[in-house]
């Protein structure tokens, strides 16, 4: 699947100013392991130990925080991934 994955502006001094990129995965955590493929800074940022994702980070799917569902949502072609520092981004 091609998912958009929205970046904040905090964070584009690490995505050499990208605002958004593609990625692909069946999952939100699949599509987070190939960002940070890409950009390995986000690593740490984005998991914390044995690849569970940091409690620190808010994670939505077209505008809703997955975090009930966590890195196993599913997504499909054309879903947007949003990412935040907690509490910053969706309902």
């Amino acid at each position: 699947m091609s998912v958009t994955l929205n970046i904040p502006l905090y964070w584009h001094h690490w995505t050499n100013g990208a605002e958004a990129i593609t990625v692909k995965g069946n999952t939100v955590g699949e599509c987070l392991k190939g960002f940070a493929s890409a950009f390995p800074a986000f690593n740490t940022v984005l998991f914390a130990g044995e690849g569970k994702l940091n409690e620190s980070i808010s994670i939505c799917v077209n505008g809703k925080n997955i975090k009930t569902e966590g890195p196993e949502k599913a997504v499909r072609d054309g879903d947007i991934i949003t990412l935040t520092v907690s509490g910053g981004c969706c309902e």
